[in-house]
């Protein structure tokens, strides 16, 4: 249902007008080209983004909390860190909704009185702002703290 991309920083390249560095999207035709499996390549990203931009949870209004990290970027790479949705979830005591967006994720207590349906018109809003290539999903999910996994909710959006 959504794809990972990767980005190779730049440091030596002034970031474009409006960003606040410089980034090579990984085409397919790089990574072929490199000789390196898609395991190691994956392994490789987790690790180094762990280490450089590490995920910070930030309570941003009453029961929505933002997944971040230090350059306000990649925010949604946190999905990806199954101690980061293992810590999150212990916070909360409970399982928690996700909303992915371009720079950050949503995380939302299953417990609040906002429901799927409420947090799916949300992520349309959003998504509605962006250009397609922005959108990284169109379903909302949960990470279910007793399986330690992340699943699509299936609540069908109204509208």
């Amino acid at each position: 249902d959504m794809s990972i991309v990767y980005h190779q920083f730049l440091p030596e390249f002034e970031p474009l007008p409006g960003e606040r560095y410089s980034t090579v999207l990984v085409s397919v035709d790089m990574f072929q080209k490199s000789g390196v499996t898609l395991e190691k390549l994956h392994d490789t990203a987790l690790k180094v983004t762990k280490q450089a931009l590490p995920a910070e949870l930030k309570q941003d209004k009453d029961i929505f909390y933002v997944a971040t990290n230090y350059l306000k970027q990649f925010g949604s790479a946190a999905m990806l860190d199954m101690e980061f949705m293992e810590e999150t979830a212990e916070k909360f005591n409970e399982n928690f909704y996700i909303i992915p967006c371009l720079r950050d994720i949503i995380q939302i207590a299953a417990e609040s009185s906002i429901e799927a349906e409420k947090l799916y018109e949300l992520l349309r809003g959003w998504n509605a702002k962006l250009k397609e290539i922005e959108v990284l999903s169109d379903h909302i999910y949960l990470y279910d703290r007793k399986k330690k996994q992340i699943e699509i909710v299936n609540a069908q959006p109204t509208g």
